[in-house]
């Protein structure tokens, strides 16, 4: 009788599950997804050091909007202040505009970061 070692069991979940997931974000992405939509799943994805599917949703952005969030996540007070926001995602995915991004940058918005620190211990609970 044919038996299936546990490595290959657990590299077959593995694919599945992979499998599974590009599907549906795949499925989820024929309509167009928003720019904190995005952000969160490069985040995700981040995260979890899943570089082929964080450089999936990299794909999705245009090229000023690509280097735009490249800009954000430079800025150590930005990019923490956006990553708070990750527990709360509806407030990134409808009000994030990525492509306005550097006008923010180019004034040295740094209110930003700090309203968002403001707002962290609401976050965080």
């Amino acid at each position: 009788m044919f038996e299936v070692s546990n490595d290959l069991m657990r590299h077959s979940s593995d694919t599945n599950r992979e499998l599974k997931t590009c599907l549906i974000e795949e499925y989820a992405n024929e309509e167009k997804s928003t720019d904190g939509e995005i952000y969160c799943k490069i985040r995700q994805y981040h995260f979890e050091q899943n570089l082929g599917f964080e450089q999936r949703w990299w794909t999705w952005l245009t090229p000023q909007k690509s280097k735009n969030l490249k800009q954000l996540l430079r800025h150590d007070g930005y990019r923490a202040a956006f990553d708070a926001f990750l527990r709360v995602p509806s407030l990134l995915e409808e009000g994030l505009m990525l492509g306005i991004w550097h006008k923010v940058a180019a004034v040295r918005c740094d209110e930003v970061s700090g309203a968002v620190y403001r707002f962290r211990p609401l976050i965080s609970k």
